[in-house]
Parts: C-alpha cells; structure tokens; sequence
C-alpha cells in the first residue's frame, strides 16, 4: 500500500511538519503570501483539493489554485492568512480546518512571492460556497495521480524551470501551484523512505 493510500499520512506529516527546523530566509524583495494543502479522504486515498479561479479576478484568470494569497494586518501568522482566505474563496470555515503545519516557504511567481504552504485535513464532504468573484469551482485530484512522475514534467518558461502537470479531466495544473504539489510529494515520498 503506497503513503497515498494511507490513514495516517496526517499523523506522520504533523508530526514532521511540527519539528523545529532551520528556516529558510524571505528575500526583502519578495512578498508574503500563504496557500492552503487540503487534503481529504476518499475511498481509493487521500486526495488534494483544488479550485479553478474565476474570470472576475485581475490575473490568473481560470487557472488552477489553491486557496490563499497575501497576509492583512489582522493575520497573526502565515496559518491565519491561509485559513482566511480559504474561508474567504470557498466557504470553508477555519473550525472545519485540521492544520498539520506549515511546509518550507519557497521563493515563486517569478520571485515575486514568498510563499508558505500550510498542510491541513479538511471534511471528505463539505457544502463548499465558492465566492464567484474569486473562484469557478473546486474540485479534487488523488493524491496518487498527482506522485505520478509520468504526469508532470518540468520545462523552461520566461527564462525560469516550471513545473507542468498532464491535463486532469480538462483542467491543467502548472506554475507555482504546481512546485506547491511538487514540492509536498517529496516531502511524502521521503517520509515513505524514512529520509527524513
């Protein structure tokens, strides 16, 4: 049985994730932001949650997301701008949120932004309200298709190495959405392999 299909991946990646650990440092010119990694069971395996953001919003129209974006002054951590604008973008209620912590933040969008995933268990069933200014829809992609190395595949673009995910019933995954789910495998894949 691979780590995808495995009840305890949130034990095993909390208890990783809640280590103390030397972090990496913000470059002054990058901005903060934060997305959630929700992850819900099915019965083939643990799945991610996805949305597809809206033709409303000013950039990235249509493309696939995770919910977050920038910090407000009312955010006491990275955790907080994450739970915010997941409730803000899909409804999802931070009570609802089990948060196993946060992964090491990565310099993305073309060195724009400094950003800290925060992995989390969310319901396997939720009545989701995408605000339609922000987002299409939401949906999931197992955990497993998204390991698969035969899915991804990683190319130059605008002179930086971006990763690019196989079309997933009509939706394509890519960017910095992408290096998010890229860089969450490896960290299971080395929990699996006991390399960390």
């Amino acid at each position: 049985m691979s780590i995808w299909q495995q009840p305890q991946l949130p034990f095993w990646l909390k208890q990783h994730l809640q280590q103390p650990k030397t972090q990496p440092v913000q470059p002054p010119t990058a901005q903060p932001a934060a997305v959630l990694l929700p992850l819900h069971w099915h019965a083939s395996g643990w799945q991610l949650l996805l949305t597809q953001r809206s033709e409303l919003v000013r950039t990235h129209k249509g493309q696939v997301a995770l919910p977050g974006g920038k910090p407000e002054l009312n955010d006491r951590s990275r955790t907080a701008t994450a739970l915010r604008e997941t409730w803000e973008e899909i409804g999802l209620p931070s009570e609802a949120v089990q948060v196993l912590g946060e992964l090491p933040p990565f310099l993305g969008g073309g060195e724009k932004f400094w950003l800290c995933p925060v992995a989390a268990v969310v319901p396997a069933t939720f009545p989701y309200k995408p605000n339609p200014a922000e987002t299409a829809r939401v949906f999931s992609i197992p955990l497993a298709w998204l390991a698969d190395p035969k899915q991804c595949w990683q190319q130059s673009y605008r002179d930086q190495l971006i990763w690019f995910y196989q079309p997933y019933e009509g939706i394509t995954l890519w960017g910095m959405t992408a290096q998010v789910v890229q860089n969450f495998v490896q960290i299971c894949h080395m929990l699996e392999t006991g390399g960390l």
